[in-house]
């Protein structure tokens, strides 16, 4: 488990978090999954090119869905990524 933080915005904590998930996912019998946990960043999707918002980690915590259901998977070796989710006002 690899946690990417800082207080600062634009330091590149997505750019590092995805560069690691894509390394981890292409070890030979790993995988990696990469969570967005990130109310107030662009969104991990965006790293990989994804433009639109996917439901993702808060609609599972908010409707107590099954985790798996936010997973989506990517064709980088053994990765799997749960976005953040469509931010709301709450």
């Amino acid at each position: 488990v690899v946690l990417v933080t800082s207080p600062d915005p634009g330091a590149g904590k997505t750019t590092v978090a995805a560069n690691l998930a894509i390394v981890g996912a292409r070890i030979p019998g790993r995988g990696a999954v990469l969570v967005d946990a990130d109310p107030r960043g662009r969104g991990v999707l965006r790293a990989f090119g994804v433009r639109s918002q996917s439901e993702g980690l808060l609609e599972a915590l908010q409707q107590d869905q099954r985790p798996e259901r936010a997973v989506l998977q990517f064709n980088l070796g053994a990765l799997d990524v749960v976005p953040l989710g469509i931010p709301s006002s709450n």
